[in-house]
């Protein structure tokens, strides 16, 4: 489902606040999703960080939604955004990512890779936490998975060691 922006909404992302603040906003809207579920929301951006859209992706059960890389990559590759934020809601409060959380975030900055989409961050959102978000980017689980080879594929990691034994 894509969320309908006027022009002035349409502002740039820098970090997760401003995407937080984003999203506060479509929360609040007539149309206000249930968050007893959990759903996937992706923001395109530009490349000066401009949203290019906001699409709600993925609506799943109390406990999980599904995360499908087509899915996800799907409006932000026709539009040809320049980086995408992935932002989820935990219905009970519990800010920590889950080994899932992180492995699909792991999953989509390869895809992103390929696509040349960036993945900037991943946000956990709460409507019962006193901060309001956890930020996969702001605990430096990014970087740490955008070290990640799990979902390398198998000749770009065989060059990679091909170019460490030659230096």
């Amino acid at each position: 489902m894509l969320i309908y922006l006027s022009n002035q909404d349409k502002i740039a992302i820098h970090d997760a606040v401003d995407a937080y603040n984003v999203m506060l906003k479509v929360l609040k809207r007539k149309d206000k999703p249930d968050l007893s579920k959990e759903h996937l929301w992706v923001i395109a951006l530009s490349i000066r960080n401009l949203i290019v859209n906001i699409e709600l992706v993925s609506v799943g059960s109390a406990y999980f939604t599904s995360v499908d890389p087509k899915e996800i990559m799907s409006f932000p590759s026709q539009k040809k955004a320049a980086s995408i934020i992935m932002i989820h809601n935990h219905p009970f409060g519990e800010m920590e990512p889950s080994d899932y959380d992180l492995d699909a975030t792991d999953r989509m900055i390869q895809v992103g890779r390929i696509l040349d989409i960036h993945v900037m961050d991943h946000l956990i959102i709460s409507e019962r936490q006193y901060h309001g978000y956890y930020s996969f980017a702001d605990y430096r689980v990014m970087d740490r998975l955008r070290k990640s080879i799990k979902y390398i594929p198998s000749f770009e990691l065989k060059e990679q060691f091909e170019k460490s034994l030659i230096m």
